[in-house]
């Protein structure tokens, strides 16, 4: 600083000795360069050319009066405010979910029926091959392991298994109609972010087409989305499997931002076991291309979420779906 004082005099004493032309010529140069500054000012740019030095904004507050508002105005305004400023979702350009009312029809006919009952064959055979699956962690609720994907199953991401117990007196439709729901989904599985119902194909509303999204790591890798076909198989009144799998549709167009994954098969199996019911959840799905450290997090919670329900259903009661 002293430096800096010294050099501003010296400079005032050469602009002393100066010419008088010299010195109307330095003198319209400052005016120009405080002008210049007090256009960065309003502008909100930073005067400190440091580069390591941060950022410095401006706000020039208004002298007019601002009419008395409402709470709740006063409320969203803020809200906004602060969503305007938030600089770190701006730059990572997540998409907005939009939520969409549910269909009230139902479709003549199910178009998917043929990909479902392949995927619910290849759940059950996933389901019987015990041996096959290796343990990968355990929690105070369940039980996870992991198989490796088949060679002609395109997949970065192992098969992931689940098995979790509740110890309440439910019954197999109250259960089943709870892992349905998407609001409660969003408190028990860490990688869930949204589902929308875009098409209905029963009147108890047990086969669906359905948009669902999951969540990424922002900036650095998006979210996923998968288009996906739904169905409960109510195999009887002590066994049922709540199945989703990957299909193709019209209806479910690309989402900007997102990365489309792929669903071999995503399912639960609710099992009645003498005074609990047993819950299998297995995961066969191809993420397209994940890094390795966030790989390994989702596998680790896409096991773990079976016991995160188990739990959240003993404490809150079941729920009715969407």
């Amino acid at each position: 600083m002293g430096q800096y004082t010294i050099l501003l005099q010296l400079q005032h004493q050469s602009d002393i000795c100066m010419h008088p032309c010299k010195i109307y010529t330095h003198a319209m140069q400052r005016t120009m360069q405080q002008s210049r500054i007090c256009t960065d000012i309003r502008s909100g740019t930073s005067l400190d050319p440091t580069p390591h030095s941060t950022p410095t904004t401006f706000s020039i507050p208004t002298s007019q009066p601002q009419p008395q508002t409402s709470t709740n105005t006063k409320r969203k305004r803020e809200i906004n405010s602060f969503d305007a400023s938030n600089s770190s979702l701006a730059a990572e350009k997540r998409p907005i979910i939009h939520a969409q009312p549910a269909p009230t029809t139902t479709t003549a006919s199910n178009p998917y029926k043929q990909q479902l009952q392949t995927a619910y064959e290849h759940f059950h055979n996933l389901v019987a091959s015990v041996n096959e699956f290796k343990l990968l962690s355990t929690a105070s609720r369940s039980v996870h392991y992991i198989k490796p994907t088949p060679q002609s199953m395109k997949s970065s991401m192992p098969i992931t298994k689940g098995v979790a117990e509740i110890r309440k007196d439910y019954t197999l439709s109250q259960i089943l109609d709870s892992l349905r729901n998407s609001a409660i989904r969003k408190q028990w599985d860490p990688r869930f972010e949204e589902m929308r119902i875009v098409d209905v194909y029963s009147d108890d509303r047990t086969e669906a087409l359905i948009h669902s999204f999951q969540k990424g790591q922002w900036p650095l890798v998006p979210g996923r989305d998968f288009c996906v076909a739904m169905k409960v198989f109510k195999e009887s009144d002590v066994q049922g499997v709540v199945l989703f799998t990957s299909v193709e549709s019209d209806k479910i167009a690309p989402v900007k931002n997102r990365v489309r994954g792929f669903l071999y098969c995503a399912g639960f199996l609710v099992q009645k076991a003498a005074d609990k019911w047993i819950i299998t959840c297995i995961t066969h799905a191809d993420p397209k291309g994940l890094p390795l450290a966030l790989l390994n997090k989702v596998i680790e919670e896409t096991a773990v979420c079976v016991g995160n329900f188990a739990q959240f259903i003993e404490q809150t009661g079941p729920v009715p779906p969407d």
